[in-house]
């Protein structure tokens, strides 16, 4: 892997959890991101990672470029 990943880290809480709130809201964190830091208009996403944790979920946001 010779380009740079960015990771941002956002918290749903447990009682949001229904699967389509989940990805409307991943879809709002990412835009967000784009609209405030510009330079993510390199990057694409690449992953993202769940950390389940007590009333809470840590979601990690993985951009990639080359």
């Amino acid at each position: 892997m010779k380009g740079k990943i960015l990771t941002i880290n956002r918290y749903l809480e447990v009682e949001s959890l229904d699967s389509i709130d989940i990805l409307n809201q991943l879809r709002c964190y990412v835009r967000e991101a784009k609209q405030l830091n510009p330079q993510l208009e390199n990057y694409q996403l690449y992953d993202i990672g769940f950390i389940p944790h007590q009333g809470f979920v840590l979601v990690k946001i993985y951009f990639y470029t080359v």
